[in-house]
């Protein structure tokens, strides 16, 4: 019952979640490459290494009415193994540890990474407040592609496509209309950048848009949305060029406290980031951050990959004689609130390795 179930609604993800799911669908994320051996690619240079230890608190607390809650299910997220990881695979990080006591660790099915479980069988009584906490160190550099090193042409990428049978889904008339305008006259990776350098110039960052995360017509009218917005257009343009590219989600560690400066945000958005990456033939996965313009290759070490089936945390409860579900979230006085107190807190040291 318990692989069964976290295999369906466990894999649906939370805050982000339900959204980047139907995104990686929609735009044809290629699982076979994904599953490409881990090195470093060609034209890939790390620096400035730094150890960032990392604590997640997600607070639960039921509501005071209504039915009793009965079982909550809490996962974290840990960061995807990556060649300067200094672990083996699939642990992408250092000691870790969880509270209360009962978690269990466990591998994702693509044994690139892993999370904590909770299961919480008791469920909670009314009012109650549960803190479940994680604590990990992980290792990440500055990464820099250089697209002077990479030559590839148009029918590099439609070999490699045709040969590995990837799935290029049709986008919308808007899409397809700026894609081709994007790139025309460019090769694939000036291509990129170029998608890179349109949302930069015309988007408005705004992390209080409601337009649902896998809307690309609705985000390309708005112009304005967070970074799932902005990975949600820049994906599309990519499919529409036939360019494998897949989804990130993880961590931007901006806010040591775990407090954010950016109003109308959820708690739970922040020092979290969803981003891309890009699979370019003979050279490899390459991370793009679709609101990076010129510098677009250019990735912080305190952008860190996390596991690849949800972002950062998810939540699911149980309440007697109904179905499983994940927290409702409104919009309330200018502030997010859940119906279960749900507030997801991450905060991190660094040092130089």
């Amino acid at each position: 019952m318990l692989a069964l179930w976290r295999s369906r609604a466990g894999r649906l993800l939370f805050g982000f979640a339900a959204a980047l799911c139907l995104l990686t669908l929609a735009l044809g994320f290629d699982d076979g490459a994904a599953r490409a051996a881990e090195s470093t690619p060609r034209g890939l240079t790390t620096s400035n290494f730094k150890i960032y230890s990392v604590r997640m608190d997600t607070t639960v607390r039921a509501p005071a009415t209504g039915p009793r809650c009965i079982n909550v299910r809490v996962w974290h997220a840990l960061p995807t193994h990556r060649p300067w990881s200094q672990m083996a695979s699939p642990y992408g990080t250092l000691d870790q540890h969880a509270q209360p006591a009962g978690s269990i660790l466990e591998a994702e099915n693509d044994k690139r990474s892993t999370h904590i479980l909770w299961n919480s069988k008791n469920g909670q009584l009314p009012n109650q407040e549960i803190h479940y906490i994680s604590e990990f160190r992980v290792v990440s550099p500055d990464r820099r592609f250089d697209p002077s090193t990479c030559h590839l042409i148009w029918s590099d990428i439609l070999r490699y496509a045709a040969e590995n049978k990837v799935n290029f889904p049709t986008q919308s008339t808007e899409v397809s209309l700026l894609c081709d305008r994007l790139k025309y006259n460019k090769q694939p990776v000036d291509t990129i950048i170029e998608f890179s350098k349109w949302l930069k110039e015309n988007f408005t960052y705004d992390a209080s848009v409601t337009t649902p995360g896998d809307d690309v017509v609705g985000i390309l009218t708005a112009r304005r949305g967070h970074c799932l917005h902005l990975a949600t257009v820049f994906g599309a343009l990519c499919t529409a060029a036939q360019i494998p590219w897949r989804p990130v989600k993880g961590l931007n560690l901006h806010f040591p406290t775990g407090n954010s400066d950016i109003d109308q945000s959820r708690n739970d958005y922040t020092n979290g980031h969803v981003w891309g990456e890009v699979y370019l033939p003979d050279v490899g996965w390459i991370e793009v951050e679709p609101f990076g313009g010129e510098k677009c290759f250019v990735i912080p070490a305190n952008y860190i990959q996390n596991n690849t089936s949800f972002q950062n945390y998810a939540v699911w409860v149980w309440e007697q004689g109904s179905a499983p579900r994940t927290p409702r979230w409104v919009l309330r006085g200018g502030k997010y609130v859940s119906d279960y107190g749900v507030d997801h807190r991450i905060t991190f040291t660094e040092s130089r390795r």
